[in-house]
């Protein structure tokens, strides 16, 4: 997946969870580092969504300047809603970014991800008016035009030493704004911009030993960043520098964690951005606002990969920039529901559409029978076909299964020309139908096999 693949997955995932139409959003803006165009955005290829529903009266483009463009792009959609003659609809501000170091020693900073947020009128994560910004002319860390890769020329000493004075210039203006120094008893929790927790927990040294004027032992640093900061720092513990979004996950980490104990709770944020550009500003927690809590969980699931594995990866990614006329050649384990390149054509127009697996079970129940006819369209028996028998079994009914291969009718005495490792791995899945079939089918099923 891609920056641009990623915005079209999160931004429809987004309007399905809140329960939205289309037509409710107004502004959709876009804050990355990964551009795929010198001058198409990728807002436009987002709008490819919007105009098979007829909208296109949709304000913003993309918003650029390394990993600080998603926060320009919340303020920006922030006093959009302001404005006295806001139309009353929805803006969704979007992050997304593929970050790519193929350097053996800096495979730590390889991430990639996408978030899209909602903002509007009664949000339950208010933006605070108070809120201070530094921008500085510095090359510590930059992506010319022209460069033979997609990777970044990165300066490290001078990105922290710039990461720093931005920290410090913003915690000095923003002290005096508020009136008080110690921020830590006007905020609850501080959300960094950062790369994995002991970033945040770096960052939060420096605003400590600023804020205390005087340099804290480490069990009174590890005391402090427990309570106001390492429950914010749990997806960046998984997924490495993203750009645009460790802000907005760490966010999302708070929100999973510490839940409706944020209710009543104000957050210190802190954005920077490469180049640079930086803001301080608060949150206040009126809700839990509806996000994936199963994010934490899913990225902690998944698969392994060795060092030379991860190479061989990022420099599959890599190989595609600059290309023309060209089709992914993986596309195996692609998932159900999200968006994909499909194509870059000669002229690099490029092609998405999102992957949906073809229909394997259809469930029909006649208004006024007991009968529910339960077709299986696959000759495998996998997850998927389980998971949707089981979903069709009701108690009270008949069940007719028609279409069944001798995968499912061969129950575990498994013979005949099925793969045997295959079938005894899923042997789990399979009891587990035959439990449910035996608590929910009361009545007779039958099974009609071909």
């Amino acid at each position: 997946m891609g920056q641009v693949s990623m915005a079209l997955t999160v931004v429809q995932r987004l309007i399905k969870r809140c329960g939205l139409s289309l037509h409710d959003i107004g502004r959709l803006e876009v804050g990355t580092e990964s551009a795929v165009d010198r001058a198409k955005s990728i807002k436009s290829f987002l709008m490819a969504m919007f105009e098979e529903a007829g909208v296109h009266d949709v304000e913003g483009v993309d918003t650029y300047n390394a990993c600080f463009g998603g926060t320009s792009a919340l303020f920006n959609a922030v006093n959009w809603i302001y404005h006295p003659e806001w139309n009353g609809k929805f803006a969704v501000v979007v992050c997304t970014d593929v970050a790519v170091h193929p350097d053996p020693d800096h495979l730590q900073s390889i991430g990639a991800s996408a978030m899209a947020i909602l903002v509007g009128p009664d949000a339950q994560f208010v933006v605070e008016s108070q809120k201070v910004t530094f921008m500085k002319h510095a090359f510590d860390f930059y992506r010319p035009i022209g460069w033979p890769n997609n990777d970044a020329l990165i300066d490290w000493d001078d990105a922290t030493v710039q990461y720093e004075e931005a920290l410090r210039w913003c915690q000095d203006q923003f002290s005096q704004k508020i009136g008080t120094n110690d921020l830590l008893a006007v905020f609850d929790y501080v959300a960094f911009h950062c790369n994995a927790p002991y970033h945040a927990r770096r960052s939060f040294r420096v605003m400590c030993d600023r804020m205390y004027e005087r340099k804290l032992s480490q069990a009174e640093h590890q005391a402090l960043f427990h309570k106001h900061v390492e429950a914010g720092t749990m997806i960046s513990a998984e997924n490495g520098t993203t750009y645009t979004c460790p802000l907005y996950a760490c966010l999302l980490s708070l929100a999973i964690n510490v839940n409706e104990g944020l209710v009543g709770k104000r957050l210190l944020c802190f954005s920077y951005g490469s180049g640079c550009a930086a803001s301080l500003f608060g949150l206040h927690v009126r809700g839990v606002p509806l996000h994936p809590d199963g994010a934490i969980r899913e990225l902690r699931s998944r698969t392994p990969k060795a060092v030379s594995q991860a190479q061989q990866l990022v420099q599959a990614f890599e190989d595609t920039y600059g290309r023309f006329n060209f089709e992914p050649s993986c596309t195996a384990n692609r998932q159900e529901g999200v968006f994909y390149l499909e194509r870059v054509d000669a002229k690099g127009i490029r092609t998405y559409a999102m992957h949906q697996r073809p229909e394997v079970v259809r469930v029909d129940k006649p208004p006024d029978s007991k009968v529910t006819w339960i077709e299986l369209l696959s000759e495998e028996l996998d997850k998927q076909v389980v998971r949707e028998i089981r979903e069709a079994l009701e108690p009270d009914r008949i069940h007719v299964i028609t279409g069944a291969s001798g995968n499912f009718c061969v129950g575990a005495s498994a013979s005949g020309s099925i793969d045997m490792q295959k079938f005894l791995d899923f042997i789990p899945e399979y009891a587990e139908l035959q439990r449910q079939l035996a608590d929910n089918c009361e009545l007779p099923l039958i099974v009609l096999c071909h």
